[in-house]
C-alpha cells in the first residue's frame, strides 16, 4: 500500500526531475537553437536517461512549448500586478506602469536567450506554436486596453481607441526590448528606459508638465555632474 508521505516523496521527485529536464533544455535551445537540438543532448545535459524524458514530455515540441508557458505565466502575472490595486488618478497610474513594466523588463532580461529564440524561431516550430505567439500580443494588448479604458473612465486619460493604442505600445514594447538587450539603453539602465517610455506615452512630444518631475536625460545628467 502506498502511504500518502511516500506519494507525496514521489510527486516532489518527479517535480524536481522535470524542472531538472526544463532548466537543461532551456540551456541547450538557447545554445544552439531550436531545430538542432536532440533529445540526447536535453538528456545529457541534464544528467537523466532519455527514458526518463519520455516520462515527463512526449517529444522536443512539447518542453519547448512547456518553456514559453512558464516564462508567458511569468510575464503575465508581472503585468497583472497593476489590476491588484488599480490607479485613481495620472500619477498614480504613471508611477505603477514603471514599476511593472521594469519588473517586467528584468524578468525578460534574466531570460534574455529563451525569449529571442522564443521570437526567433517560434514562428517556424509549426503552426500551431505561431498562433500561440499571436494569442500573447493579443492577450497582452488587451490587457493594456483594459488598464487605458480605466483611465478613460476615471477621467486622467483623454478618450481613444483603447485597442489600437494597445496594439501600439505591445508592437512598441518588443521593439524597444530588441534594443534594450543589445545594450543600446545602458546608459540609463532597466528603470530609466522604461520612465521614458512611459512618460511618452503619458506626455506624448510637448512640453512636460511642472509636476512631472525631471526627465530620465536630466536626472542622468545630474548624476554625471555631482
Amino acid at each position: 500500500m502506498v502511504t500518502d508521505v511516500r506519494r507525496r516523496k514521489d510527486e516532489e521527485r518527479k517535480e524536481r526531475t522535470r524542472a531538472l529536464l526544463l532548466e537543461a533544455a532551456a540551456t541547450v535551445f538557447a545554445r544552439q537553437g531550436y531545430h538542432p537540438t536532440l533529445i540526447s543532448e536535453i538528456v545529457e545535459e541534464a544528467g537523466v536517461g532519455q527514458g526518463t524524458f519520455y516520462r515527463h514530455f512526449p517529444d522536443k515540441r512539447a518542453i519547448f512549448g512547456a518553456l514559453f508557458d512558464h516564462l508567458v505565466d511569468q510575464v503575465v502575472a508581472e503585468i497583472s500586478r497593476i489590476a491588484e490595486d488599480l490607479p485613481s488618478d495620472a500619477e498614480q497610474y504613471r508611477e505603477v506602469s514603471v514599476r511593472v513594466v521594469a519588473a517586467t523588463a528584468r524578468l525578460l532580461r534574466s531570460n534574455r536567450a529563451l525569449v529571442q529564440l522564443f521570437l526567433a524561431e517560434g514562428p517556424s516550430v509549426d503552426r500551431d506554436f505561431g498562433a500561440r505567439l499571436d494569442s500573447i500580443y493579443e492577450q497582452l494588448a488587451l490587457l493594456a486596453k483594459g488598464y487605458l479604458d480605466h483611465a478613460v473612465e476615471h477621467g486622467f486619460a483623454r478618450p481613444c481607441h483603447s485597442y489600437l493604442v494597445g496594439q501600439m505600445l505591445v508592437g512598441a514594447g518588443l521593439r524597444l526590448m530588441q534594443v534594450y538587450f543589445d545594450g543600446h539603453l545602458d546608459d540609463i539602465g532597466v528603470e530609466g528606459s522604461v520612465r521614458e517610455a512611459v512618460d511618452l506615452a503619458f506626455f506624448g512630444f510637448g512640453p512636460r508638465r511642472t509636476d512631472a518631475g525631471p526627465s530620465v536625460s536630466t536626472r542622468t545628467a545630474r548624476r554625471r555632474r555631482q
